[in-house]
Protein backbone atom coordinates (compact mmCIF):
# COMPACT_ATOMS: atom_id res chain seq x y z
CA UNK A 1 0.00 0.00 0.00
CA UNK A 2 3.07 2.21 -0.08
CA UNK A 3 3.49 1.64 -3.83
CA UNK A 4 6.18 -1.05 -3.40
CA UNK A 5 6.34 -4.53 -4.94
CA UNK A 6 7.14 -7.20 -2.36
CA UNK A 7 7.75 -10.92 -2.80
CA UNK A 8 6.61 -13.07 0.11
CA UNK A 9 6.63 -16.85 0.59
CA UNK A 10 3.61 -18.69 -0.81
CA UNK A 11 2.99 -20.34 2.56
CA UNK A 12 3.44 -17.93 5.47
CA UNK A 13 4.29 -19.77 8.68
CA UNK A 14 5.52 -16.98 10.93
CA UNK A 15 4.59 -13.30 10.76
CA UNK A 16 5.49 -10.23 12.80
CA UNK A 17 2.62 -7.78 13.22
CA UNK A 18 4.51 -4.60 14.02
CA UNK A 19 2.01 -2.20 12.46
CA UNK A 20 -0.60 -0.85 14.83
CA UNK A 21 -3.56 -2.63 13.18
CA UNK A 22 -2.00 -5.79 11.76
CA UNK A 23 -2.47 -7.98 14.83
CA UNK A 24 -6.23 -7.36 14.65
CA UNK A 25 -6.25 -8.30 10.96
CA UNK A 26 -4.52 -11.58 11.82
CA UNK A 27 -7.17 -12.29 14.46
CA UNK A 28 -9.95 -11.47 12.02
CA UNK A 29 -8.51 -13.90 9.47
CA UNK A 30 -7.89 -16.67 12.04
CA UNK A 31 -4.09 -16.49 11.69
CA UNK A 32 -3.09 -16.05 15.32
CA UNK A 33 -1.08 -19.28 15.35
CA UNK A 34 1.26 -17.67 12.80
CA UNK A 35 1.93 -14.60 14.95
CA UNK A 36 5.62 -14.96 15.85
CA UNK A 37 5.95 -11.38 17.11
CA UNK A 38 3.58 -8.52 17.76
CA UNK A 39 3.48 -4.96 18.93
CA UNK A 40 2.13 -4.60 22.47
CA UNK A 41 -1.53 -5.62 22.68
CA UNK A 42 -3.32 -3.32 25.12
CA UNK A 43 -6.94 -4.32 24.52
CA UNK A 44 -8.34 -6.51 27.32
CA UNK A 45 -11.01 -7.71 24.90
CA UNK A 46 -8.38 -9.06 22.51
CA UNK A 47 -6.94 -11.17 25.31
CA UNK A 48 -10.37 -12.31 26.50
CA UNK A 49 -11.64 -13.32 23.07
CA UNK A 50 -8.30 -14.71 21.93
CA UNK A 51 -6.68 -16.43 24.94
CA UNK A 52 -4.03 -17.68 22.52
CA UNK A 53 -2.24 -14.38 23.18
CA UNK A 54 -1.40 -15.50 26.71
CA UNK A 55 -0.60 -19.03 25.55
CA UNK A 56 1.82 -17.74 22.90
CA UNK A 57 4.29 -16.57 25.54
CA UNK A 58 6.57 -13.57 25.08
CA UNK A 59 5.83 -12.43 21.54
CA UNK A 60 5.48 -8.68 22.17
CA UNK A 61 8.42 -6.63 20.91
CA UNK A 62 10.08 -3.93 22.99
CA UNK A 63 9.91 -1.46 20.11
CA UNK A 64 7.58 -1.89 17.15
CA UNK A 65 8.94 1.34 15.65
CA UNK A 66 12.58 0.25 15.65
CA UNK A 67 12.48 -3.57 15.73
CA UNK A 68 15.42 -5.80 16.59
CA UNK A 69 16.40 -7.33 13.25
CA UNK A 70 18.45 -10.12 14.85
CA UNK A 71 15.44 -11.16 16.93
CA UNK A 72 13.22 -11.28 13.85
CA UNK A 73 15.79 -13.43 12.04
CA UNK A 74 16.09 -15.74 15.06
CA UNK A 75 12.31 -16.14 15.14
CA UNK A 76 12.44 -17.18 11.44
CA UNK A 77 9.85 -14.60 10.48
CA UNK A 78 8.52 -14.94 6.91
CA UNK A 79 6.96 -11.48 6.67
CA UNK A 80 6.77 -8.27 8.69
CA UNK A 81 3.78 -5.92 8.62
CA UNK A 82 5.21 -2.47 9.22
CA UNK A 83 4.97 1.29 8.80
CA UNK A 84 6.11 3.12 5.67
CA UNK A 85 9.59 3.84 7.05
CA UNK A 86 12.16 3.28 4.26
CA UNK A 87 15.32 3.13 6.42
CA UNK A 88 13.94 0.35 8.65
CA UNK A 89 12.41 -1.45 5.66
CA UNK A 90 15.80 -1.47 3.91
CA UNK A 91 17.47 -2.86 7.02
CA UNK A 92 14.93 -5.67 7.27
CA UNK A 93 15.14 -6.40 3.55
CA UNK A 94 18.93 -6.63 3.81
CA UNK A 95 18.41 -9.38 6.40
CA UNK A 96 16.18 -11.24 3.95
CA UNK A 97 12.86 -10.38 5.64
CA UNK A 98 10.10 -9.09 3.33
CA UNK A 99 8.18 -6.10 4.67
CA UNK A 100 4.57 -5.32 3.80
CA UNK A 101 3.26 -1.80 4.47
CA UNK A 102 -0.46 -1.80 5.26
CA UNK A 103 -1.07 1.79 6.25
CA UNK A 104 -4.20 3.60 5.13
CA UNK A 105 -3.58 5.46 1.83
CA UNK A 106 -2.96 9.19 1.79
CA UNK A 107 -6.18 11.07 2.49
CA UNK A 108 -5.71 12.88 -0.82
CA UNK A 109 -6.71 9.55 -2.42
CA UNK A 110 -9.89 9.32 -0.31
CA UNK A 111 -11.98 12.16 -1.68
CA UNK A 112 -15.26 10.32 -2.29
CA UNK A 113 -17.54 7.74 -0.68
CA UNK A 114 -16.50 5.06 -3.17
CA UNK A 115 -12.80 5.84 -2.64
CA UNK A 116 -13.33 5.60 1.12
CA UNK A 117 -14.90 2.14 0.82
CA UNK A 118 -12.22 0.92 -1.58
CA UNK A 119 -9.32 2.18 0.53
CA UNK A 120 -10.83 1.04 3.82
CA UNK A 121 -11.06 -2.54 2.57
CA UNK A 122 -7.63 -2.67 0.95
CA UNK A 123 -5.48 -3.73 3.86
CA UNK A 124 -7.86 -6.48 5.08
CA UNK A 125 -8.00 -7.89 1.57
CA UNK A 126 -4.20 -7.67 1.25
CA UNK A 127 -3.70 -9.53 4.54
CA UNK A 128 -6.02 -12.20 3.21
CA UNK A 129 -4.08 -12.48 -0.01
CA UNK A 130 -0.78 -12.83 1.86
CA UNK A 131 -1.99 -15.58 4.22
CA UNK A 132 -3.49 -17.78 1.53
CA UNK A 133 -6.82 -19.13 0.23
CA UNK A 134 -8.66 -19.65 3.53
CA UNK A 135 -7.68 -16.23 4.85
CA UNK A 136 -8.60 -14.73 1.49
CA UNK A 137 -12.11 -16.20 1.79
CA UNK A 138 -12.51 -14.71 5.25
CA UNK A 139 -11.29 -11.32 4.01
CA UNK A 140 -13.79 -11.49 1.16
CA UNK A 141 -16.63 -12.29 3.55
CA UNK A 142 -15.67 -9.33 5.74
CA UNK A 143 -15.47 -7.08 2.67
CA UNK A 144 -19.01 -8.03 1.64
CA UNK A 145 -20.25 -7.39 5.18
CA UNK A 146 -18.49 -4.00 5.16
CA UNK A 147 -20.26 -3.02 1.94
CA UNK A 148 -23.63 -4.24 3.19
CA UNK A 149 -23.55 -2.30 6.46
CA UNK A 150 -21.90 0.85 5.15
CA UNK A 151 -24.29 0.99 2.19
CA UNK A 152 -27.24 0.47 4.58
CA UNK A 153 -26.24 3.52 6.63
CA UNK A 154 -25.31 5.63 3.62
CA UNK A 155 -28.62 4.89 1.89
CA UNK A 156 -30.37 6.68 4.77
CA UNK A 157 -27.98 9.63 5.10
CA UNK A 158 -26.60 10.42 1.66
CA UNK A 159 -29.33 12.89 0.74
CA UNK A 160 -29.20 14.90 3.97
CA UNK A 161 -28.03 18.42 2.95
CA UNK A 162 -24.83 19.67 4.56
CA UNK A 163 -26.75 22.52 6.17
CA UNK A 164 -28.99 20.06 8.01
CA UNK A 165 -26.23 17.74 9.23
CA UNK A 166 -25.07 18.01 12.84
CA UNK A 167 -21.61 19.48 13.32
CA UNK A 168 -19.56 16.54 14.62
CA UNK A 169 -16.08 16.21 16.11
CA UNK A 170 -13.96 13.19 17.08
CA UNK A 171 -11.68 13.50 20.10
CA UNK A 172 -8.90 11.13 19.23
CA UNK A 173 -7.05 11.96 22.46
CA UNK A 174 -5.08 12.24 24.60
CA UNK A 175 -6.47 15.79 24.60
CA UNK A 176 -9.55 17.46 23.18
CA UNK A 177 -7.74 19.27 20.39
CA UNK A 178 -6.19 16.15 18.85
CA UNK A 179 -8.47 14.63 16.22
CA UNK A 180 -8.29 12.74 12.93
CA UNK A 181 -7.85 14.86 9.86
CA UNK A 182 -10.10 15.60 6.90
CA UNK A 183 -10.68 12.59 4.60
CA UNK A 184 -9.22 10.23 7.21
CA UNK A 185 -11.11 6.96 7.81
CA UNK A 186 -12.74 8.41 10.95
CA UNK A 187 -13.74 11.60 9.14
CA UNK A 188 -15.45 9.48 6.50
CA UNK A 189 -17.09 7.23 9.12
CA UNK A 190 -18.79 10.31 10.59
CA UNK A 191 -19.68 11.62 7.13
CA UNK A 192 -21.25 8.31 6.09
CA UNK A 193 -23.21 8.31 9.38
CA UNK A 194 -24.79 11.65 8.42
CA UNK A 195 -22.58 14.09 10.27
CA UNK A 196 -20.71 17.19 9.16
CA UNK A 197 -17.28 16.13 10.44
CA UNK A 198 -14.91 18.87 11.59
CA UNK A 199 -11.14 18.93 11.22
CA UNK A 200 -8.73 21.78 10.59
CA UNK A 201 -7.14 20.17 7.56
CA UNK A 202 -5.73 17.13 5.83
CA UNK A 203 -2.52 15.57 7.14
CA UNK A 204 -0.32 12.72 5.95
CA UNK A 205 -0.24 10.93 9.30
CA UNK A 206 -4.01 11.23 9.98
CA UNK A 207 -3.44 13.14 13.25
CA UNK A 208 -4.73 16.71 13.25
CA UNK A 209 -4.10 19.37 15.90
CA UNK A 210 -6.95 21.87 16.08
CA UNK A 211 -6.59 25.44 17.41
CA UNK A 212 -8.85 26.05 20.42
CA UNK A 213 -10.52 29.03 18.73
CA UNK A 214 -11.46 26.89 15.76
CA UNK A 215 -12.82 24.12 17.97
CA UNK A 216 -15.13 26.63 19.67
CA UNK A 217 -16.12 28.33 16.40
CA UNK A 218 -17.51 25.11 14.91
CA UNK A 219 -20.48 25.20 17.33
CA UNK A 220 -20.31 21.45 17.61
CA UNK A 221 -23.59 19.59 18.04
CA UNK A 222 -22.05 16.22 18.89
CA UNK A 223 -18.62 15.13 20.16
CA UNK A 224 -17.43 11.54 20.04
CA UNK A 225 -14.68 10.50 22.46
CA UNK A 226 -12.37 8.24 20.51
CA UNK A 227 -9.62 6.59 22.53
CA UNK A 228 -10.97 7.78 25.89
CA UNK A 229 -13.33 6.01 28.27
CA UNK A 230 -15.03 9.13 29.66
CA UNK A 231 -16.34 12.54 28.61
CA UNK A 232 -14.73 14.62 31.37
CA UNK A 233 -12.24 16.32 29.04
CA UNK A 234 -15.04 18.16 27.28
CA UNK A 235 -17.93 18.24 29.75
CA UNK A 236 -15.98 19.34 32.82
CA UNK A 237 -13.61 21.88 31.28
CA UNK A 238 -14.89 25.46 31.44
CA UNK A 239 -13.00 26.32 28.23
CA UNK A 240 -15.62 24.42 26.26
CA UNK A 241 -18.67 25.45 28.31
CA UNK A 242 -20.26 27.42 25.45
CA UNK A 243 -19.98 24.61 22.89
CA UNK A 244 -23.53 23.38 22.10
CA UNK A 245 -22.54 19.71 22.46
CA UNK A 246 -21.30 20.47 25.97
CA UNK A 247 -24.34 22.54 26.92
CA UNK A 248 -26.66 19.76 25.73
CA UNK A 249 -24.40 16.97 27.04
CA UNK A 250 -24.13 15.44 23.58
CA UNK A 251 -20.68 13.94 24.10
CA UNK A 252 -20.50 10.18 23.66
CA UNK A 253 -17.87 7.61 24.57
CA UNK A 254 -16.99 5.51 21.53
CA UNK A 255 -16.97 1.70 21.71
CA UNK A 256 -13.74 -0.22 22.18
CA UNK A 257 -13.33 -3.90 21.38
CA UNK A 258 -10.62 -6.18 20.02
CA UNK A 259 -9.00 -2.98 18.80
CA UNK A 260 -10.03 0.67 18.69
CA UNK A 261 -12.95 0.81 16.32
CA UNK A 262 -11.66 3.80 14.33
CA UNK A 263 -8.84 1.67 12.83
CA UNK A 264 -10.22 -1.83 13.44
CA UNK A 265 -12.07 -4.06 11.00
CA UNK A 266 -14.93 -3.42 13.47
CA UNK A 267 -15.40 -0.07 11.71
CA UNK A 268 -18.81 -0.96 10.19
CA UNK A 269 -20.03 -1.22 13.78
CA UNK A 270 -18.54 2.21 14.54
CA UNK A 271 -20.37 3.75 11.58
CA UNK A 272 -23.63 2.24 12.81
CA UNK A 273 -22.88 3.50 16.32
CA UNK A 274 -22.28 7.04 15.00
CA UNK A 275 -25.48 6.88 12.93
CA UNK A 276 -27.59 5.68 15.86
CA UNK A 277 -26.31 8.51 18.08
CA UNK A 278 -26.76 11.18 15.41
CA UNK A 279 -30.18 10.02 14.17
CA UNK A 280 -31.89 7.76 16.73
CA UNK A 281 -35.27 8.03 15.00
CA UNK A 282 -33.91 7.41 11.50
CA UNK A 283 -32.09 4.31 12.79
CA UNK A 284 -34.74 3.13 15.25
CA UNK A 285 -34.56 -0.33 13.65
CA UNK A 286 -30.84 -0.66 14.35
CA UNK A 287 -29.96 -2.93 17.30
CA UNK A 288 -26.32 -2.26 18.14
CA UNK A 289 -26.07 -5.10 20.67
CA UNK A 290 -27.35 -7.60 18.10
CA UNK A 291 -25.06 -6.20 15.40
CA UNK A 292 -22.03 -6.41 17.70
CA UNK A 293 -22.84 -9.99 18.71
CA UNK A 294 -23.27 -10.98 15.05
CA UNK A 295 -19.95 -9.43 14.06
CA UNK A 296 -18.00 -11.10 16.85
CA UNK A 297 -19.55 -14.52 16.22
CA UNK A 298 -19.09 -14.29 12.45
CA UNK A 299 -15.62 -12.76 12.24
CA UNK A 300 -13.94 -13.38 15.60
CA UNK A 301 -15.61 -16.76 16.18
CA UNK A 302 -16.69 -15.72 19.68
CA UNK A 303 -20.23 -15.62 21.08
CA UNK A 304 -20.71 -12.49 23.15
CA UNK A 305 -23.36 -12.29 25.82
CA UNK A 306 -25.64 -9.27 25.79
CA UNK A 307 -23.69 -7.92 28.75
CA UNK A 308 -20.35 -8.34 26.99
CA UNK A 309 -21.67 -6.59 23.89
CA UNK A 310 -22.95 -3.74 26.05
CA UNK A 311 -19.53 -3.41 27.74
CA UNK A 312 -17.83 -3.14 24.37
CA UNK A 313 -20.35 -0.54 23.18
CA UNK A 314 -19.77 1.53 26.32
CA UNK A 315 -15.96 1.27 26.25
CA UNK A 316 -15.73 -0.93 29.35
CA UNK A 317 -13.37 -3.87 29.85
CA UNK A 318 -14.52 -7.43 30.47
CA UNK A 319 -15.99 -7.91 33.91
CA UNK A 320 -16.13 -4.21 34.77
CA UNK A 321 -19.12 -2.64 36.43
CA UNK A 322 -20.81 0.59 35.42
Amino acid sequence: MAGRRVTVPVHIQRAASLLITSYERMLLLDQIEKMAMSMRVTSPWARTIFPEFSAAGDIEVKSAVNPNVEELVAKKVDVVFFWDRPAIIQKLAAAGIPVVVTQVPDQAQTDSFEAYKRNRKKDVLMHGQIFGPEAEKKAGAWSRYFDEKVDYVYSKTKDIPDGERPSVYYVRGPDVLTTHSKNSPTWWAMRVAGGMPRASGQTRDVIDRVPAEQFISWNLDVIFMGWLDNTDLVLKDQKWSKVPAVINKRAFISPNGVYRWDHSSEVPLLIMFFAKKLYPDLFSDLDLVAETKYFYKTFYRYELTDDEADRILTHRPPGATK
